[in-house]
């Protein structure tokens, strides 16, 4: 081999071993690590293991080292924008593509089953009792055993692009509840039981895209686009909605008795759900169609949010601006997650970011995230006593 030869090799691997430093001075909003292009735009929120982050972008499920440095990713033959979620009991990784294909990818990066449905999978999976729950374009809400084999599916009116969530309710003398939450674009929000039956459903008039929070005390939250935001009671009776100006296709996040959602008409809300009022809002440079994150900066809550003018910001929870950056000059789209470090993760457009925050980590609440917690499970057991 020619030493030019050699140095290319050892260039490439250098590239993809290692990823791009930039910024990074230890300071809030400098970016520790970001890979480099990474095809076309969109993925999911990552999914966090020890010191692993695992993330989709185009056609891979990549999984990423904390340092920055791929371990591993995994073809998935066609564009996923969906969040992988993390069973660490089993180890693995479940994550759909636009092709319809389900994977089940061990935490190696090892195929174990795939699961063909046919439609698009623009839902993120939730995964409780050894069940994973996925919508898809087809219209149907699919429930699979994690040997891959299906358990049950529901159909919709349309397609669900909606990720589900997974509310277990017990109490003195009513035993245990599982309901399984998601919205349809038909324009319903859906209840079902964990053999598949369907409890109740909620009609808007419009699209519901946005997935489902609930409260310690199983109260429901989401929005839909035509542009309202939604607060039921467990049993699917409407407690509040309040009119924005925008689409709501992003999912709330839940604190106390305060809820904070995103929508298209640039702003930020807080929602005082037990009073049925906004505290207040936060207008960012551009629709907002990533989800909200919770964090923990010196034990208070702060609120990062990603807008499509390309800046990521943090906003105390008063509504105060803390402090801002410009990650791209293109829209973020994609929800973020953090790690115990204080480390935000998330697409971009042309990387996959890790950057620095004024936290240690997520926020200590009932669904401080899009998909609840750090290994994207979306789902919520709480106890009821008299």
């Amino acid at each position: 081999m020619t030493r030019k030869f050699l140095h290319v090799l050892a260039t490439s691997l250098f590239m993809f071993f290692i990823p791009l430093f930039s910024q990074d001075f230890g300071v809030p909003g400098a970016i520790k690590w970001k890979t480099g292009d990474i095809g076309l735009p969109g993925g999911g929120c990552p999914a966090l293991g020890v010191n692993m982050v695992y993330v989709t972008n185009d056609q891979y499920l990549y999984a990423i080292r904390s340092n920055g440095k791929i371990v591993w990713k995994f073809p998935l033959k066609s564009r996923t924008m969906c969040s992988p979620v993390l069973d660490t009991e089993h180890g693995t990784l479940y994550v759909g593509t636009q092709g319809g294909t389900f994977f089940a990818i061990s935490t190696r990066g090892e195929l174990k089953w795939t699961y063909q449905t046919n439609g698009a999978i623009s839902s993120s999976p939730a995964y409780y009792n050894s069940t994973i729950y996925f919508g898809c374009a087809d219209g149907y809400l699919y429930a699979l055993n994690i040997d891959g084999t299906l358990k049950w599916k529901f159909q919709t009116l349309d397609a669900i692009i909606s990720s589900p969530c997974v509310l277990e309710i017990a109490g003195p003398g009513s035993g245990v509840k599982t309901t399984i939450l998601f919205g349809s674009n038909d324009g319903y929000l859906y209840a079902l039981n964990d053999k598949g039956n369907l409890i109740w459903r909620f009609r808007t008039n419009g699209e519901v895209i946005s997935s489902p929070a609930v409260s310690w005390i199983g109260d429901i939250f989401f929005g839909s686009t035509d542009q309202y935001f939604y607060h039921l009671d467990a049993d699917g009776t409407l407690i509040s909605k309040v009119k924005t100006r925008g689409a709501i296709v992003s999912s709330p996040v839940v604190a106390g008795e305060v809820v904070y959602f995103a929508s298209e008409d640039r702003n930020l809300y807080a929602y005082a759900y037990c009073e049925g009022k906004i505290l207040w809002k936060f207008k960012t440079g551009g629709p907002i169609a990533s989800d909200p994150l919770l964090i923990s900066a010196d034990s208070k809550l702060n609120i990062i949010v990603l807008s499509k003018d390309g800046f990521m910001y943090v906003i105390d929870e008063r509504g105060n601006l803390v402090w801002k950056k410009q990650i791209e000059k293109a829209p973020l789209d994609c929800p973020p997650t953090v790690d115990n470090n204080g480390i935000v993760y998330f697409v971009g457009n042309l990387a996959i970011y890790a950057v620095r925050s004024n936290s240690k980590g997520l926020y200590h609440s009932v669904w401080p995230k899009f998909r609840r917690d750090e290994q994207n499970r979306g789902s919520y057991s709480t106890w009821i006593g008299e």
